[in-house]
C-alpha cells in the first residue's frame, strides 16, 4: 500500500517543531527521465 507523502511526514518530530520544512517535489526516478534541479545535480550537463 502506497501512502501519500503528507501522511508519511505528518508525525515526524523535526517537522512538527518546524526544524525541517518538507518540500514535496515530483520525481520520475532514475530511468533517464527529467526532474526539477536535474541540471544542478548533474553539474550543468
Amino acid at each position: 500500500m502506497k501512502l501519500p507523502a503528507c501522511l508519511v511526514i505528518q508525525d515526524d518530530p523535526a517537522i512538527s517543531i518546524q526544524r525541517l520544512v518538507p518540500e514535496i517535489l515530483p520525481w520520475h526516478g532514475p530511468a533517464g527521465l527529467s526532474y526539477p534541479g536535474q541540471a544542478a545535480v548533474l553539474g550543468g550537463k
